[in-house]
């Protein structure tokens, strides 16, 4: 697919490498650099496919996962724990050495600086609880930031590259920052591009109005748009414009956010090139305690979303419109990476599942003879059948979003699912052994404490299933409809207060930086933190009983009778009893028959028909 002509002949750029060839005369070498605290065990699916499209254009690519190096200096264990535990508080660790008192002394945030802070207990105690409420550890993780930026910049020529490229997502935005800075002041001809979610609309705007060390920000989909860049580098235009880019031009910043353009058709995507990452996890010793797992993407956007917009979701910025790769070439894909990379562990990026790989993708790959453990994001509202589905194909993991055993909440957030189909899906993955990854939130405007008042029970009747990850408020995040609709709902929103001791206030306004925010909203009825608690305890007992996997509740089917054998506590940390229910005709069949939610009416329809005019009115 080529791009647009109006660029100039130089830019008709294939996004396949293998359908355009490098040729023999390199345009340029590029870095694509990923920063803590991108995980180790998730590697950037974006950088394996920026790196094609920029072969494909005609660069050499150099790969730098630098967050494996912090990972050996600090150990995986506990790298990795901070990666788990926060999506955002962790960026303090960087930004003490970039803006604090030992960087550029333009916020007061050295580890002291909190602890004398009463506003910054807040952030303390997050970042305290990240660690286990070690303050030595956090002090260990903060002096080994500056040792770890002058090894990254004495073991790599930066002098080699053209321009460096930066990905973002999650809390990368500051290390990112701090090399780029470095890399800038030594070798200021080299060009610092980020990209990334970080750098989303006029998010990233901002990132190149207040840091003049980064000359260019990628908006969104940078399949086309990176390629483009680079091909204005090469060729000495740097002031030139290309969409979906922000820059600087003449002292002043243009902005790219508005006219970013997304992939139309993602089957012209390459697939992620992993050869890098792999390589470099087996030379950092690492690979002996990381199972390998890589990530492919089938489709961006969300199919629900693009209809009904869940009112807290931040997910797909300007990119909501559904799109997929047809399933032959999802199908191609799996296989290529199992097979290059001797990796049965695959995880799709895709915010949800379409629905038409259950008639084609999903029996294809359920017809393999290969051991794939797969990932997807799902929609709570499936079928028996459509599960089992997942389950043939490998799909033995699956996030469906559950968020609540609350229908009146859920209908706040607009999910378009019902507490009881929520239950439903939860207990058909354990009958079929595919985990479900979930957690509970709260904190909705529009809810009252009542709503959470049977939570606890419900829990209890549960406990013989899977639990939530969390039970965690709700984000006010970017992009959602609680922040393009604050005022529909009700909702006054600022950003976080930990931004302050992130980015300094005099050089950055936090109302375009932040991607999270705090919020209150008219008629709020006390603070939900003070109605969650009986929940949050009902929550621990059940991981608990989950831990010990005492709890149990299933039957046994026999002739014209059930036996049903069920220890689940009687009340809330009750004792643990098992109990054995016998049940005969006409109820034995009653019960099967509701293993799929059932309405009164077909009940007793169903008992019509099968027992005719047996059927008496006190049956």
């Amino acid at each position: 697919m080529s791009l647009m002509a109006s660029i100039g002949p130089s830019a008709a750029l294939s996004f396949d490498a293998s359908k355009n060839p490098h040729p023999q005369t390199s345009r340029g070498r590029i870095a694509l650099v990923c920063m803590p605290w991108g995980s180790i065990v998730r590697p950037s699916l974006a950088m394996g496919i920026l790196k094609r499209c920029a072969q494909a254009a005609g660069f050499d690519v150099d790969m730098h996962y630098l967050n494996l190096h912090l990972a050996k200096r600090l150990g995986l264990e506990l790298y990795e724990k901070v990666v788990e535990r926060s999506v955002f508080h962790t960026e303090w660790f960087f930004s003490q050495a970039l803006f604090g008192p030992g960087g550029m002394a333009e916020v007061k945030n050295s580890w002291d600086d909190l602890l004398s802070d009463p506003e910054a207990q807040p952030l303390l105690e997050q970042l305290q609880r990240i660690l286990d409420d070690s303050s030595e550890a956090c002090r260990k993780i903060a002096t080994e930031v500056t040792p770890f930026i002058q090894a990254c910049m004495s073991q790599i020529d930066w002098t080699k590259y053209l321009a460096v490229g930066f990905t973002t997502t999650f809390a990368q935005s500051l290390a990112s920052l701090l090399l780029a800075k470095h890399i800038k002041e030594q070798h200021p001809q080299v060009q610092i591009v980020i990209g990334g979610a970080n750098v989303d609309s006029e998010m990233g705007v901002e990132f190149v109005r207040a840091f003049p060390w980064v000359d260019y920000v990628v908006h969104g989909e940078a399949e086309k748009s990176f390629p483009l860049l680079l091909d204005n580098l090469a060729s000495g235009r740097f002031s030139e414009k290309v969409s979906g880019v922000s820059m600087r031009q003449n002292g002043s910043v243009v902005a790219g956010d508005s006219d970013a353009v997304p992939v139309v058709d993602l089957n012209e995507t390459p697939t992620p090139d992993y050869s890098d990452y792999v390589r470099q996890l087996e030379l950092s010793g690492l690979r002996k305690q990381v199972p390998l797992t890589l990530y492919f993407e089938s489709s961006r956007g969300c199919w629900w979303g693009a209809k009904h917009h869940c009112t807290f979701c931040g997910l797909n910025g300007s990119t909501m419109a559904f799109r997929k790769k047809d399933s032959a070439r999802v199908y191609s894909e799996i296989l290529e990476l199992a097979g290059k990379y001797h990796c049965l562990t695959l995880s799709a990026t895709d915010n949800i599942l379409a629905n038409e790989y259950f008639k084609d993708l999903l029996p294809r790959l359920g017809n393999l003879n290969v051991d794939l453990s797969l990932f997807y994001e799902v929609k709570a509202n499936l079928t028996r059948n459509q599960l089992k589905a997942l389950h043939d194909a490998g799909i033995n993991l699956i996030q469906p979003g559950i968020e609540s055993f609350n229908s009146r909440i859920l209908q706040l957030m607009r999910k378009g699912v019902s507490a009881i189909q929520n239950i439903q899906l939860l207990k058909w993955c354990e009958e079929l052994a595919i985990g479900a990854a979930y957690n509970i939130l709260f904190g909705f405007p529009g809810e009252v404490p009542e709503d959470y008042a049977d939570l606890p029970r419900i829990f209890r009747l549960l406990s013989h299933l899977r639990p939530p990850s969390f039970i965690v408020p709700v984000e006010f995040e970017r992009f959602s409809p609680y922040f393009f609709e604050k005022e529909k709902f009700g909702l006054q929103l600022k950003p976080r207060a930990h931004y302050e001791y992130i980015f300094p206030r005099s050089r950055v306004n936090l109302e375009k930086i932040a991607y999270f925010f705090e919020g209150t909203w008219k008629d709020q009825i006390g603070a939900p933190g003070d109605y969650i608690g009986p929940t949050k305890e009902a929550f621990e007992t059940w991981a608990r009983h989950r831990e010990t996997g005492k709890i149990f509740c299933y039957y046994e089917k026999g002739p014209s009778y059930l036996v049903i054998h069920d220890n689940r506590p009687r009340m809330l940390n009750g004792p643990i009893e098992a109990r054995r229910l016998n049940l005969n005709e006409p109820y034995s069949s009653i019960y099967l028959f509701c293993d799929e939610n059932r309405s009164l009416r077909a009940v007793h329809e169903m008992m019509k028909k099968t027992m005719g005019d047996s059927l008496s009115e006190n049956t």
